[in-house]
């Protein structure tokens, strides 16, 4: 049986740090890297944000007791269903990894009668000197829109159009 052992004052410590160094911003910590709600609830406390990538995560950061408004929710395989409760609990963001997910966010976010803030996830073109399944900037990859076909530009206009979406940015690896 696998243990985690984490020093709770040295995770403390080094949030703090983040947050001190990027005081005029917010600090994100990625829930993929170890999620557990004691580590949520650390999270909340100090008044980081927090990225969430699958349904079983967003259980998480609720139970952990983070405020909603303070999660982005992203990944390429979110479900419909797992949209619809990010939209009715009221997530910060929804990172879009494709026309197809953005409409179900849009549909969402119109059945629970709210307008939801979305980012584009774009895919850069950049190709990093690393292992193909790692890479995640490239035009191959299967995360987000590429700019250079103008599939993200047309996402761009897409939002634009949609009462029920806000767009307030851009988001790549």
């Amino acid at each position: 049986t696998p243990l985690y052992v984490l020093d709770a004052d040295d995770f403390r410590a080094r949030c703090t740090a983040w947050l001190e160094a990027f005081a005029d911003g917010d600090v994100h910590y990625g829930g993929k890297a170890f999620l557990a709600p004691a580590v949520v609830g650390w999270l909340a406390e100090l008044g980081l944000c927090l990225d969430v990538c699958s349904g079983g995560e967003l259980a998480v950061a609720r139970v952990g007791g983070m405020p909603p408004q303070r999660v982005v929710f992203h990944g390429n395989n979110k479900s419909a269903a797992e949209i619809r409760q990010a939209v009715e609990w009221g997530v910060g963001c929804i990172v879009l990894d494709s026309a197809h997910e953005l409409a179900r966010v849009a549909r969402a976010a119109e059945g629970a009668g709210t307008r939801q803030s979305v980012m584009i996830r774009v895919k850069p073109g950049v190709d990093a000197d690393t292992h193909a399944s790692w890479a995640t900037g490239g035009e191959d990859t299967k995360f987000g829109l590429s700019m250079a076909s103008g599939e993200a530009a047309a996402a761009v206009r897409a939002v634009l159009g949609e009462p029920a979406l806000d767009l307030i940015g851009l988001h790549s690896h």
